[in-house]
């Protein structure tokens, strides 16, 4: 297909897989609304706040330049790999021991519990981060758009049945980690025939990409704490319940909507990435 065709063939599936995830997603919140209590939603809405951050750090910055630099070697991928991993375990580590300054800054022991589950996310994120950007690179939407709704059909089942066996604020974070090690196992499983990681780790192979990615990094975070000061300021003023009825409400209605212009750049980034020399067809 031509590039054209393929970026319409990219939107085409992951529109498709985003309505048919915010269905899901929508299915799984009326669910969990009956079965949980708000202060259950309140607790991870905490914990999100303030790790939300680590998944920014989790790849180091350098993933978005896998798909931007055309002339990447094999040998250059696999550092790359083994830095998201090592910076994926590295984040999780200082997840777990930031938990007491989690609870003394929002007065909830639960929090210590809840943490080092979230934190075996951004391992799982990591291990599959890889093979995502190839995946994006080379526009196989289709592996994409099918990884997100496995990871969204493994939530809702693990987080809705948990909840259901009385597993409380842990079933959010259940789902989470599930939907993370079933994207990251179906995306390693698809993307296995055509790369795999060799045992190379070299600092000259990193050599561009750790510049690219403060930058990106930077970003991140400058848009992730304009967008979360509300959790913030709610979570330590007004406490768990109503910071639990605060995200039901967020995530029913702004959420969705959030969903769209994530397509158009997943698509876009790495189409403009093939054309990076040619000024007229970026046009």
């Amino acid at each position: 297909m031509s590039l054209r065709a393929q970026a319409v063939f990219g939107i085409q599936w992951l529109s498709s897989s985003t309505a048919l995830t915010v269905l899901i997603q929508f299915a799984q919140t009326a669910a969990l609304s009956r079965l949980l209590e708000p202060r259950d939603f309140g607790l991870t809405a905490m914990i999100w706040v303030f790790l939300g951050f680590a998944p920014m750090f989790a790849d180091a910055g350098v993933s978005n330049a896998v798909i931007q630099r055309r002339d990447v070697t094999r040998d250059q991928l696999s550092s790359v790999y083994w830095l998201n991993v090592l910076a994926g375990c590295l984040i999780a580590a200082l997840s777990c021991l930031s938990a007491p300054l989690l609870v003394a800054y929002f007065h909830e022991p639960e929090l210590a519990g809840l943490v080092p589950w979230v934190a075996a996310t951004f391992v799982m994120m990591a291990l599959g981060q890889q093979f995502q950007m190839l995946a994006q690179r080379e526009l196989e939407f289709q592996r994409l758009a099918i990884g997100d709704i496995l990871g969204a059909v493994v939530s809702a089942t693990v987080a809705v049945g948990s909840a259901g066996l009385g597993a409380g604020a842990y079933s959010l974070v259940y789902g989470g980690l599930g939907a993370a090690a079933a994207r990251a196992a179906w995306l390693i499983s698809r993307g296995w025939t055509t790369w795999r990681p060799r045992l190379c780790f070299q600092r000259s192979h990193l050599r561009g990409f750790v510049r690219f990615g403060l930058f990106q990094i930077g970003d991140r975070i400058t848009n992730y704490i304009w967008s979360n000061a509300d959790y913030m300021l709610v979570g330590r003023i007004l406490g768990s319940g109503p910071l639990g009825i605060y995200r039901l409400a967020y995530e029913t209605v702004v959420r969705p909507l959030a969903t769209v212009n994530p397509i158009l750049n997943a698509v876009a980034y790495p189409v403009f990435s093939k054309r990076q020399e040619d000024d007229e067809k970026l046009r």
